[in-house]
C-alpha cells in the first residue's frame, strides 16, 4: 500500500465551501446546527486514526444521514466545494491507487462508510482516492474489530518495511508465481493480521500473479539472451539491478517483490529460466 499525505484542507474549510450555495433554509440550518459535531467526529477520528483504534469511533447520532449523504454528492462532489475533491482525488503519486498500487485512482473512496460514520463524510482524512475495482471490493462493510478496519494511506504507513514476497512454482510445465504477506517479526499482531485481512480482501495475489506474469513474458527475450550470453552468474546480476532499481521507486511493489525473488532462487537461475526456451 501506497502511504499518502493527509489532505491540506481543514474539515472548516469544506464545510463552509459546500454550505456556501443552499438557499434551503431547512437544510442549510440542519448543517449550520450539525456543524459543531462534525467538527468534533472528525477530531477525535484524526486521534483514533493516529493511534489505530478506529474501531473506537461512532458517529455523533445527532447526525442525520440522508443530510451528509447531500452534502458529500451534491455540495463536494457536484457542488462548490468540487475544488477539494480535485485536490484529494488528484493526490496520490503518478495518480495510482494507494491500495493495489497498480491501477489509476479514479474514485473517492469513505474510509470509514458514510452509510454508517454520517459525521465524516465530507473530512478530507476520510476520503481516500481509489480505484474502482478496489472501491467495488472494498464495499460500504462496517468493520467489526480493529483488525478488520482497512488500512487508511493517511495513516498507516507500512512501506518502511518489506512484507511484500513472491514466490515461483511449476504446474504443468509451466512457471506461474504468487504472492505472499510475510510481516516482520516486531510488528504488533493487530497490524499483521490487518494486513494480511488488506492484502486478502483486495485479492492482490490475483492481481499481481497476473501483472508478474504479463512482466516475464515481456522480456523474456532479454533474459534468455543474458542467460545465453553470459551464463548463470550473468542473469543474477541483471536480475539483481532490476530488483534494486524497483526497490528505489517502491520497496513492496510486486516488481520489487517478482525480480527479488528471480535473482534469489537458485532454481530458476539455472533451470527456471529453461522452461522459456523454445
Amino acid at each position: 500500500m501506497r502511504s499518502l499525505f493527509k489532505p491540506a484542507m481543514s474539515v472548516d474549510e469544506v464545510f463552509e465551501a459546500c454550505v456556501s450555495n443552499i438557499k434551503d433554509e431547512t437544510f442549510l440550518n440542519k448543517m449550520i446546527e450539525s456543524k459543531p459535531f462534525i467538527i468534533a467526529d472528525s477530531n477525535t477520528y484524526d486521534n483514533l486514526a493516529s493511534s489505530r483504534c478506529l474501531m473506537d469511533f461512532s458517529s455523533d447520532i445527532r447526525i442525520d444521514k440522508a443530510s451528509m449523504k447531500k452534502m458529500y454528492e451534491q455540495k463536494l462532489v457536484g457542488g462548490p466545494g468540487r475544488s477539494f475533491y480535485n485536490i484529494i482525488i488528484a493526490s496520490p503519486p503518478h495518480g495510482k491507487c494507494p491500495l493495489c498500487g497498480e491501477r489509476d485512482a479514479t474514485n473517492l473512496d469513505h474510509h470509514l462508510p458514510k452509510a454508517h460514520y454520517a459525521s465524516v463524510a465530507i473530512t478530507p482524512y476520510n476520503l481516500v482516492p481509489i480505484c474502482k475495482d478496489c472501491n467495488f471490493i472494498k464495499l460500504d462493510n462496517k468493520p467489526n474489530s480493529e483488525e478488520n478496519v482497512p488500512l487508511n494511506p493517511y495513516y498507516d504507513n507500512i512501506e518502511d518495511d518489506r512484507w511484500l514476497f513472491a514466490e515461483i512454482g511449476v504446474e504443468n510445465d509451466k512457471i506461474f508465481y504468487y504472492y505472499e504477506v510475510k510481516c516482520p517479526d516486531w510488528w504488533d499482531e493487530t497490524l499483521k493480521r490487518k494486513v494480511h485481512n488488506y492484502f486478502n480482501k483486495l485479492e492482490l495475489n490475483k492481481l499481481y500473479s497476473k501483472n508478474a506474469l504479463i512482466e516475464i513474458n515481456d522480456f523474456i527475450d532479454y533474459l534468455l539472451d543474458i542467460f545465453l550470453t553470459g551464463g548463470v552468474e550473468a542473469l543474477q546480476k541483471t536480475l539483481e539491478g532490476i530488483a534494486n532499481s524497483c526497490e528505489r521507486s517502491r520497496l513492496n511493489s510486486w516488481k520489487t517483490a517478482l525480480y527479488s525473488s528471480l535473482s534469489s532462487n537458485r532454481w530458476f537461475l539455472t533451470e527456471g529460466i529453461k522452461y522459456y526456451m523454445d
